[in-house]
């Protein structure tokens, strides 16, 4: 299975359930379809912590943060209320990778979801 949404309108991440029983997801959205990719919260964590690495480098350590904002975050312009429920595609992640294209100033996030993997070892 390949999958390319192309570039990206939405992108965010999420926690659903009760703590202790929760799953961690990203939601990405283009113009090509919609999917979420459900993760361990080490997976997301690192993944963080990847991108924050990248950005302060490419930015010579001038990536802007909001650190605290009244009411809480703004949600996402364009979010659907229903996301998390009616995606296109719904995957479980077994391996990402993220690069960074100099000349296109873009990163490309790649995902290899478990059934792929399970499908190479039977």
């Amino acid at each position: 299975m390949s999958l390319d949404l192309g570039s990206l309108e939405i992108l965010g991440a999420a926690s659903v359930g009760q703590p202790g029983q929760r799953r961690f997801c990203l939601y990405v959205q283009s113009r090509r379809g919609s999917a979420i990719i459900w993760m361990e919260k080490e997976q997301l964590n690192r993944l963080s912590l990847t991108l924050d690495q990248v950005l302060a480098q490419l930015t010579e350590g001038q990536v802007l943060r909001t650190e605290a904002q009244a009411g809480g975050p703004p949600a996402p312009a364009g979010l659907p209320s229903d996301f998390l429920s009616a995606p296109e595609y719904d995957l479980r992640s077994s391996q990402m990778g993220l690069t960074y294209d100099e000349r296109d100033e873009s990163f490309t996030f790649t995902v290899t979801p478990v059934e792929i993997i399970l499908e190479d070892t039977t």
